[in-house]
């Protein structure tokens, strides 16, 4: 299983306590680690790593993004703006980052119509 080293906004080391402590107090994870098809880690870095020094079993959630990889970097820019405590200027950041995102998926949709378009027109001659 390897880590994405994509992380958006590194947590403190007083954040990283706090959170390895609620899982130990909880004595499980509440929240399923997610994996890509490759098992490279897309949400839960810190978890991961809590439950690996806690010797606590790890819950795995997979998600496919085969030949779509700037959908699953929208996923991993969405997780970690809805749910993370951020600052302003954190929020501001990730908000630059999933604009920079939908313009590169809109280009890559153009692309593949354009594509489309004229792979069709082509049979049809």
């Amino acid at each position: 299983m390897w880590l994405a080293t994509t992380a958006l906004v590194a947590v403190t080391a007083s954040e990283y306590e706090t959170l390895k402590r609620s899982i130990k107090e909880e004595g499980r994870l509440l929240l399923p680690i997610v994996l890509n098809q490759d098992n490279v880690v897309l949400d839960g870095h810190h978890r991961f790593k809590a439950c690996q020094e806690l010797g606590i079993p790890i819950r795995i959630d997979k998600k496919d993004f085969t030949g779509r990889p700037l959908d699953e970097m929208m996923y991993v820019v969405k997780v970690n703006l809805y749910r993370r405590s951020l600052n302003d200027f954190q929020r501001a950041e990730v908000g630059i980052r999933v604009e920079e995102l939908r313009r590169k998926l809109g280009q890559q949709q153009q692309k593949a119509s354009r594509f489309t378009s004229e792979t069709s027109q082509e049979a049809h001659r």
